[in-house]
């Protein structure tokens, strides 16, 4: 949620449990009509991971709601869904 023209985004940490390891084959969005995105493969201490980059790209107010999918190696989870929701206000008024 922002004002129309400001930078807006989030991070999603994906951590697969260790009873179910798995890897990201690919990412898509249902629609991808108001968003970009991009996944990165990360590693630390607490094990393998996954950040998912999500950006607005909507220009004018509104709202809108997106999917993306995400396809993994897992038999237990083969598809994990990310829903999006986008508030868009009208930009800040400059003095």
């Amino acid at each position: 949620m922002g004002p129309a023209g400001a930078s807006i985004g989030t991070e999603i940490k994906i951590t697969p449990a260790a009873v179910n390891p798995f890897a990201v084959k690919s990412v898509t969005a249902e629609d991808g009509k108001h968003i970009s995105f991009h996944i990165e493969k990360k590693s630390d201490a607490g094990g393998p991971h996954f950040i998912l980059y999500v950006s607005n790209t909507r220009k004018d107010p509104g709202r809108y709601s997106d999917k993306i999918i995400l396809a993994t190696t897992s038999i237990i989870s083969p598809e994990i869904t990310v829903r999006v929701f986008g508030i868009i206000r009208e930009p800040a008024a400059q003095e």
